[in-house]
C-alpha cells in the first residue's frame, strides 16, 4: 500500500510541471469524517480519502470539479450490541469559486465549493453480525478550503459538510481533508 502511494505521489510530481500552464488541476487528500446529529449516535469518528479533478473555464474564478471519495465510519458500541459500520463511496460534480483577494501573484488561495452527487452507503459488520447491504442515494456537499502554492505542489485543506438524502433520515457528516494538488490555476 505504501509503495502504491509513493508511486502515485511521484507520478503526480512528474505531471506537475507540464500541467502548471493548463487549466486542469488534480488533487489527492485524506482526513477525518465526523458524523453529525442522529448519525453521530450510531457511528464514531471515521477516515476519508479524496481524489479530485478541477477544470477552470477561461479566466473565470469558477471551476467545474469532479470528486471521488471513500469514507469509513465504525459503529459505536451499545450496552448489548455494536452498531454497524458505514462505508460511503461518493462521486460528485461540484462548482468551485476561487477567491483571489485582488492579488493574482499571491501564493495563498481560498475557495468555496458545493455540488451534488451519488453516494453509495454500505452498512455491514456490527455485533451481532449482519449481512452487508447498501444503496445509492443523492447527496449534497458544501465547503470551504485554502491552499498554498509551494512550487509545483499545492498543499490544501478543506472542510466540507455532506448530506446523503435518504427516506426517513439523512446521513450527515463533516469531512476535514488535507492533501495536495498539482496543475494550473
Amino acid at each position: 500500500m505504501r509503495s502504491r502511494a509513493a508511486l502515485l505521489g511521484i507520478g503526480l510530481m512528474l505531471l506537475a510541471a507540464p500541467l502548471s500552464g493548463q487549466r486542469v488541476q488534480f488533487g489527492l487528500g485524506a482526513g477525518l469524517a465526523y458524523p453529525g446529529r442522529d448519525f453521530g449516535a450510531t457511528v464514531k469518528l471515521g477516515t476519508i480519502a479524496l481524489a479530485t479533478v478541477a477544470y477552470r473555464v477561461g479566466e473565470s474564478p469558477v471551476a467545474i470539479r469532479v470528486d471521488g471519495e471513500y469514507a469509513e465510519l465504525r459503529g459505536k458500541p451499545a450496552a448489548t450490541f455494536v452498531f454497524p459500520r458505514h462505508r460511503v463511496r461518493a462521486l460528485r460534480l461540484s462548482a468551485e469559486y476561487q477567491y483571489d483577494g485582488g492579488d493574482m501573484e499571491s501564493r495563498l488561495r481560498a475557495w468555496a465549493f458545493g455540488g451534488i452527487g451519488a453516494f453509495y452507503d454500505e452498512v455491514d459488520r456490527g455485533e451481532p453480525e449482519i449481512p452487508p447491504f447498501g444503496r445509492t442515494h443523492p447527496g449534497v456537499q458544501l465547503g470551504i478550503a485554502a491552499g498554498y502554492a509551494l512550487g509545483s505542489l499545492k498543499p490544501f485543506g478543506e472542510l466540507g459538510y455532506q448530506t446523503i438524502l435518504q427516506s426517513g433520515r439523512n446521513t450527515k457528516f463533516f469531512a476535514l481533508t488535507v492533501g495536495f494538488r498539482v496543475g494550473g490555476h
